[in-house]
């Protein structure tokens, strides 16, 4: 079993190898955030917001439950978020990868994005799409950067992925 989900996690690598990037204006443009309810505690740099959450950043889109930003003293900008669902509607995260409009689309009970390292993480019936590729697991790593995932099964379950062949031009580049 663990060979399957090794030599998957493998493909899946492989099939990154071409990976995009996100698309560096997204960290440069306005946060909006929506929300029932907000706390906002700026000597900790942390923020809270509750109650169909909606959030934008470029291209980044985000919505949840609750949402936890938490940013670092040194330079005031977010470095963290966590997105929480509920059971009847899980939270998701979606971004421009590229210019050429290839989209990271994720949802899970919860979601953890590190907009430092460009770690985003999918928990609870998780699932990402990166461009035609899919992946659903109880829980999903993927780096932003490498163009890796990781993925975990939960005790029931199992990771499945489907993955695109490479075109003649993309293998070409």
């Amino acid at each position: 079993m663990n060979k399957i989900v090794n030599f998957l996690l493998l493909a899946g690598c492989i099939a990154s190898a071409s990976t995009s990037f996100a698309l560096p204006e997204d960290y440069q443009k306005t946060i909006d955030i929506e929300a029932d309810s907000a706390f906002i505690d700026n000597e900790k740099g942390n923020a809270i917001y509750i109650g169909n959450v909606n959030v934008s950043q470029g291209s980044i889109l985000i919505s949840a439950d609750k949402l936890t930003i938490t940013s670092s003293n040194s330079n005031k900008k977010y470095d963290k978020i966590y997105a929480k669902g509920t059971d009847k509607k899980v939270a998701n995260f979606s971004q421009q990868l590229d210019i050429k409009g290839d989209m990271i689309i994720s949802r899970g009970t919860k979601i953890f994005y590190d907009s430092t390292l460009s770690i985003l993480e999918v928990e609870g019936a998780g699932y990402i799409k990166r461009g035609e590729d899919e992946i659903t697991a109880d829980f999903i790593r993927y780096d932003m950067t490498t163009g890796t995932f990781e993925a975990k099964r939960n005790q029931s379950g199992r990771v499945s992925m489907t993955l695109q062949p490479q075109s003649n031009a993309t293998k070409a580049e």
